[in-house]
């Protein structure tokens, strides 16, 4: 869970950088990324006792980036939609991994094992074998409900969002003017956790429904002004 909230906190940063606002870049509602603490409990169970950071940095970079690509596939599977798409960056694997992340990745891997595990795992130490046994059984209630609310929330995303298509029409100026002077329109279609999806995850993609969402992403980020209506494409 603490890697978990790290990930978290990091892709926050990344979308505060490239965005400047924030943005819950989680999957699930909770300040935590479940794919990195996975990853980084994968890296310390299988690279835990390395010591040789070359090492460590590239099958720690096999190892997370092959978590990627699963991660990616089995959701596309599960939602009919692509959470994130490489596909724009060089040395990409269909689009699910990529060169850069693989980097980055490996070179996290390396930090983890040899600096970053050992204050983190000091600290939770100092933690009273009762009080971490309550605590990890809260943390592991709460978010088998934040799961399963999400995936209840997400197994109609698609439905909806080609629903909300054909609510909206072809036209041009009928779908700009619709998401800009009828918020209820989306609210009527979406819920607030599909919404959020739509922002938190800017390359998410639905076979025949992009450009919808892109417009659906201008209208949800921008929600007043007349300069939104030009922001929208299609």
């Amino acid at each position: 869970m603490a890697y978990s909230v790290f990930g978290w906190v990091y892709e926050v940063i990344i979308r505060l950088y490239l965005d400047h606002r924030f943005v819950n870049r989680g999957f699930l509602n909770g300040p935590y990324c479940p794919i990195y603490g996975t990853g980084a409990v994968l890296v310390l169970l299988t690279l835990g006792n390395l010591t040789d950071p070359i090492q460590i940095f590239i099958m720690g970079a096999v190892l997370t980036c092959t978590l990627e690509y699963l991660t990616s596939y089995v959701m596309e599977k599960l939602f009919h939609a692509r959470w994130w798409d490489y596909s724009n960056m060089k040395f990409n694997l269909h689009g699910r991994v990529c060169l850069l992340g693989a980097v980055a990745f490996g070179a996290f891997s390396a930090l983890l094992v040899l600096v970053i595990h050992p204050i983190v795992s000091g600290w939770i130490s100092l933690i009273p074998d009762i009080t971490a046994t309550a605590l990890s059984v809260i943390m592991a209630v709460g978010f088998v409900i934040d799961l399963v609310i999400t995936v209840v929330n997400l197994s109609s995303f698609r439905k909806k969002v080609e629903e909300l298509s054909k609510s909206l029409g072809k036209s041009r100026e009928n779908v700009a003017l619709k998401l800009h002077t009828h918020h209820d329109v989306l609210k009527k279609h979406l819920n607030y956790q599909q919404r959020r999806f739509i922002i938190a995850f800017p390359n998410i993609k639905i076979k025949s429904e992009n450009r919808l969402l892109e417009n659906l992403r201008s209208a949800l980020i921008n929600k007043r002004g007349t300069k939104e209506l030009k922001s929208l494409r299609l």
